[in-house]
Parts: structure tokens; C-alpha cells; sequence
């Protein structure tokens, strides 16, 4: 599977644009500051964000070449640290399946 073409815009944010025109944001939130009474393991737990920045459509088909780009920066992100992700499901648009 093709992957979309990343841009690491820095150690923790990167962005990708579908052929479909949809640009994503993904990116990693430091989580110390839930997580201070656990002072050896905080500074290794981040949130994970996905977020569309620009689409010219309403509503947004199913790509798979999306998620596994999205896996792709996941696994970059690991490679350089030994950290915990806390991912967030937003469930607000009904798309958290």
C-alpha cells in the first residue's frame, strides 16, 4: 500500500494532504502534566491528535491509504522514543469505529 507523502513539519507534528484534496495534521501532545504523581514514566505519555485542516468536500469517504499513512506516523514517532500514547477517541462526529 502506497503511503501519502509526509511532511514532518517538526519531531511531533506532521501533516499529509489525500488525493482527494484533504489536508490532516497528526500530531503528539506531551500528557506530564496529567500524570505527576507517576514522575518516571511522565514525560514518556502523549496524547495523539488527528485533524483534517483544509477539505474541499463536507463529508470525507473512506481512504484506506489515510490510516495507514496515519500508522506510518504513529510508528516513526515510537521509533526514536520508548513512550506510552494515550489516544483520545473523539466520538462527537460518530466516526470513533
Amino acid at each position: 500500500m502506497r503511503l501519502y507523502k509526509i511532511v514532518i513539519v517538526n519531531n511531533n507534528y506532521f501533516e499529509f494532504t489525500t488525493v482527494a484534496g484533504i489536508k490532516y495534521a497528526c500530531y503528539f501532545l506531551s500528557y506530564a502534566e496529567y500524570f505527576k504523581n507517576y514522575k518516571e514514566v511522565a514525560d514518556n505519555i502523549f496524547s495523539f491528535n488527528v485533524e483534517v485542516l483544509e477539505s474541499k468536500r463536507k463529508n470525507i469517504a473512506a481512504d484506506e491509504r489515510t490510516g495507514f499513512t496515519i500508522v506510518e506516523i504513529v510508528k516513526h514517532f515510537l521509533v526514536s522514543l520508548e513512550s506510552a500514547v494515550v489516544y483520545v477517541c473523539d466520538t462527537s462526529d460518530g466516526k470513533e469505529l
